[in-house]
């Protein structure tokens, strides 16, 4: 990722986030994790951006960790889930 759209994903990670989590789910995507991941396995989600994705993932029983580049988004998800890593 370039240093500018970096830069602009750390300064103004709250304000993408909600925006991000305001959004509704991608049921479509969600339908083909169901299909085809398996559940209890390890799984990653890079680019995990505010965390929305890992935490439906582990809330489904898909183990799964987050990773971003931007260290405000990656603030704004171990906020928002505490309990997951990231």
């Amino acid at each position: 990722m370039d240093r500018q759209t970096l830069a602009a994903y750390d300064s103004d990670a709250a304000a993408f986030a909600k925006d991000w989590h305001d959004q509704p789910a991608p049921v479509d995507l969600q339908e083909i994790v169901e299909r085809f991941f398996v559940r209890g396995g390890n799984s990653a989600d890079i680019g995990c951006g505010s965390g929305r994705e890992v935490a439906w993932l582990n809330a489904n029983g898909f183990s799964a960790v987050g990773f971003d580049a931007s260290e405000g988004l990656l603030a704004e998800a171990r906020r928002r889930y505490p309990g997951l890593k990231f």
